[in-house]
């Protein structure tokens, strides 16, 4: 037996999941950051300088971009449903923590620029794609349902 849900209740589920998700992507971009800032080799970063926090901040947003394309890729595709949001976080949180894993281990000790784009872009790719898959289930199935008619 299907259970039909109000449209005022899925309206308020929406509203609370988009303000919801917002507050995740900052809150998981903000702990990147610091977790790649605590690992990267600041001894010689002259902190005395007059805009030397500007330069930390810079170097901090490089790890926050795929939470920033995240957050706005999946801010339109967030529904009144309730599994698929929890899904994405939680593949938020578990990306954050691999990602963050491997900033402060001894896997990347050089902090090369290569390795660090290479993981960033697969990081962006995988929160973009599970947003498309987890929140957006109806182009899933649309995509399942027109190629399996044809």
């Amino acid at each position: 037996m299907k259970r039909t849900i109000n449209p005022g209740v899925l309206y308020d589920r929406l509203v609370f999941q988009r303000l919801l998700l917002v507050w995740v992507h900052i809150a998981l971009a903000i702990v990147a950051g610091l977790l790649y800032l605590s690992a990267a080799n600041l001894q010689h970063f002259a902190y005395w300088r007059p805009r030397a926090s500007m330069a930390a901040v810079a170097m901090a947003s490089i790890p926050m971009l795929p939470y920033l394309l995240s957050g706005i890729h999946s801010r339109d595709l967030v529904s009144g449903q309730r599994l698929g949001f929890w899904i994405f976080v939680l593949v938020l949180v578990i990306g954050t923590g691999v990602v963050g894993y491997w900033y402060v281990s001894g896997v990347n000790a050089a902090h090369d620029a290569k390795s660090t784009v290479g993981v960033i872009s697969v990081q962006s790719l995988a929160y973009l794609w599970s947003a498309w898959w987890c929140l957006d289930r109806d182009c899933v199935f649309r995509t399942i349902v027109t190629t399996d008619s044809d």
